[in-house]
């Protein structure tokens, strides 16, 4: 009796796998994907957060005071001014993008050095908090080397047009590197530094997730930058897409 209730549900299952088709892969779940992953430690006041992360992590971390990298000084959190150029005190990501929502901006070298934290902090946040995890990823371990070189800064529009153009033409930075015009090359995983027309570049991977809801895996990366021999600097966040081997997407990353 069993043997033949047995033959039934074999013979049922053929058949529908005939009728609807049949795939070795799972169902879509959070068991069998991609987790939204914070890579680059966030760092607070009394502790740090790093790896996969839920939604209710993520509202208790926004609500927490934003580390300034060991030196915590009360002075250091007055670093945006509102429109009226009035000074305000920021500590935590969910004060900084109100701020920014109200259009506060940073006017000296110091503040910008100040908010680079809260860019991380506040940007890796707004990301987790906006993705969900990924069906599929696209990334292999060169993933920052094979970027656009629209990344780079350009000074007037011909050297801005030749990047975009570049760009246009699966030019990655990589290539830049070979041809030399990349220069002090240094490159793992996650972080990929070198120099390019004297300014020298730091490009951080900060988190992975479906952030444009495609299903595959999108990357967060934090480029910051230095005049070399001067005091310049910024700090631009992109989210990088790849649903396709052969494409690479990038948009800058609205900290607002």
């Amino acid at each position: 009796m069993q043997i033949l209730l047995k033959i039934r549900v074999l013979f049922f299952v053929t058949t529908l796998c005939i009728l609807i088709g049949c795939s070795e892969r799972l169902p879509f779940s959070e068991e069998n994907s991609y987790p939204v992953t914070i890579i680059k430690p966030v760092i607070f006041v009394g502790e740090s957060f790093v790896g996969p992360i839920t939604k209710a992590q993520t509202e208790r971390l926004m609500n927490l005071q934003v580390s300034l990298g060991g030196n915590n000084n009360p002075e250091g959190y007055i670093f945006l001014a509102d429109k009226n150029g009035k000074r305000t005190r920021t500590t935590t990501s969910t004060e900084y993008l109100e701020a920014k929502n109200k259009g506060a901006v940073t006017t000296t070298t110091f503040d910008i050095s100040m908010a680079s934290w809260f860019r991380q902090a506040a940007g890796t946040l707004k990301f987790v908090r906006a993705s969900k995890p990924s069906k599929q990823s696209q990334w292999t371990d060169e993933v920052l080397e094979t970027l656009p070189v629209t990344l780079l800064n350009w000074v007037g529009s011909e050297e801005r047009e030749q990047h975009e153009k570049d760009a246009a033409n699966g030019i990655s930075l990589k290539s830049y590197m070979e041809k030399v015009e990349i220069k002090q090359w240094q490159s793992n995983s996650n972080k990929l530094s070198f120099s390019h027309n004297g300014v020298a570049y730091y490009i951080e991977i900060l988190a992975k997730g479906d952030h444009d809801n495609d299903l595959h895996e999108d990357l967060l990366v934090m480029v910051s930058y230095y005049y070399e021999g001067g005091s310049g600097r910024g700090y631009n966040l992109h989210v990088i897409s790849k649903s396709d081997p052969s494409v690479t997407r990038q948009v800058a990353f609205d900290i607002r």
